[in-house]
C-alpha cells in the first residue's frame, strides 16, 4: 500500500474500489483504515449489466499513523507459511 510507494513518488495516499454487492471486501477495506469515499456509478460492464463500485481512501500520513499505533502480532499466533 502507501508504504511501499517510492519516497519520491508524488502519491499522498492510495485508492481502493469494491462492488457494493461484497460486504466482506468493504470491511476489510475499512478494517485497514481506509474511508468510504462514495461510489462511482457504472464503471464495469459485466454480462449481466453494468456494475457500480465504492471507493474508499487512506492518506499517506494516516497510514502512517496507524502503522504506529498498532501493536505487533500476538507472539502466540504463527505466521502463514509456504509449506
Amino acid at each position: 500500500m502507501v508504504g511501499s510507494a517510492s519516497p519520491n513518488a508524488a502519491c499522498t495516499g492510495s485508492p481502493a474500489t469494491c462492488d457494493p454487492r461484497n460486504a466482506g471486501s468493504a470491511a476489510l477495506l475499512r478494517r485497514l483504515g481506509m474511508a468510504y469515499e462514495g461510489r462511482l456509478r457504472h464503471t464495469m460492464l459485466l454480462r449481466d449489466g453494468w456494475r457500480d463500485s465504492e471507493t474508499f481512501g487512506i492518506l499517506e500520513d494516516e497510514w502512517r499513523a496507524r502503522r504506529r499505533t498498532q501493536s505487533p502480532p500476538d507472539a502466540g499466533t504463527t505466521p502463514l507459511t509456504n509449506s
